[in-house]
């Protein structure tokens, strides 16, 4: 129990001394309060809406926002790949991609703060007899798609916001 101990506490040191820090602590600027004031703009698409409800629930942005400094503009790219084809030639694994581009800027001086790229893929079962599960699985693999893209953006975007935060 003692060397458990010792052990936790070297690493706690540790990280202090390489200059850990995290990232959604309470300090002058914390990033909550700066993602609250991403614009997020409109995306395209059912898929966009989604990534769109996500981001706001992820940056704590209501209605009525009044403050906003930044703008993020995001593009989706939605396809699905055969991953593996059975015997008779039919798909009985598909991969389901996700390209999602995105920006964010200043909203008054259009100054780009951050410019990136990702791409997220899932994979999905293909059922011959069951079409309903087909669509289903798709649907269910999008949605994780989806949610993934926007704690990746959300992530990212409190990255740049932070490093705004530290040299403006």
């Amino acid at each position: 129990m003692f060397a458990f101990r010792t052990i936790v506490f070297c690493l706690l040191f540790g990280l202090a001394g390489c200059g850990f820090k995290p990232l959604y602590q309470n300090h002058q600027g914390a990033i909550p309060d700066k993602l609250r004031m991403v614009k997020i703009s409109t995306i395209e698409n059912r898929e966009g809406q989604i990534l769109h409800n996500h981001l706001c629930q992820m940056f704590g942005i209501s209605e009525n926002v009044s403050t906003q400094k930044y703008v993020l503009k995001v593009t989706l790219n939605y396809n699905k790949t055969p991953l593996a084809i059975s015997k008779s030639a039919t798909t009985v694994e598909e991969s389901i991609y996700l390209d999602v581009q995105y920006a964010l800027s200043h909203l008054g001086s259009g100054k780009e703060i951050l410019s990136a790229r990702e791409r997220i893929s899932a994979d999905s079962t293909v059922s011959s007899q069951s079409p309903y599960a087909n669509w289903v699985g798709e649907k269910n693999a999008q949605e994780r798609l989806l949610y993934e893209a926007a704690e990746t953006i959300r992530t990212t975007v409190s990255t740049a916001l932070e490093e705004e935060i530290e040299h403006p």
